[in-house]
């Protein structure tokens, strides 16, 4: 899942001009004033509903929790615990990244969608028209997400 969502990435800021022009693109293209209420994905989204989305997701994975409950000791379960502090780190960083290469190449939203969770999928069909093996690899390590974690919690 990790090596799929890496090569996409790593290809599509190889295809970017410059990663100093598009950051500069990237933080230019928000509103001037970055704690209105009514902007979308401003400030108050991130701080808030980052905080929260964090603590449900990271602070409870109850696929994490059964693994460390069931370790034979306590420096098992404390590898076990810093390596999926790790693992999830990385797989917040890819996230980051990716909503920074997208927000690069859509600063607004395209006319085709219908709801702001398309635009990943949007982005992978297409810029890799050309090339379907990063489409399928991409779609592949999304799926194969939900059956890794279930076939570890047996």
């Amino acid at each position: 899942m990790i090596f799929g969502q890496l090569s996409i990435l790593v290809n599509s800021m190889m295809r970017m001009d410059s990663i100093s022009n598009s950051y500069q693109n990237f933080t230019n293209s928000f509103e001037v004033d970055p704690f209105d209420l009514n902007q979308v994905f401003g400030f108050w989204d991130l701080i808030i509903g980052g905080t929260f989305m964090c603590l449900y997701l990271y602070g409870a994975n109850h696929a994490a929790v059964t693994r460390i409950l069931s370790t034979s000791n306590h420096k098992t379960a404390k590898t076990s615990s810093i390596l999926n502090c790790i693992g999830l780190t990385v797989i917040l960083l890819i996230g980051v990244l990716f909503g920074f290469i997208i927000k690069e190449e859509y600063p607004k939203f395209p006319i085709d969608l219908e709801n702001e969770d398309q635009l990943l999928l949007y982005y992978i069909m297409n810029k890799y028209s050309e090339i379907p093996i990063f489409r399928g690899l991409f779609i592949g390590a999304i799926l194969s997400g939900n059956p890794q974690i279930t076939s570890l919690v047996k």
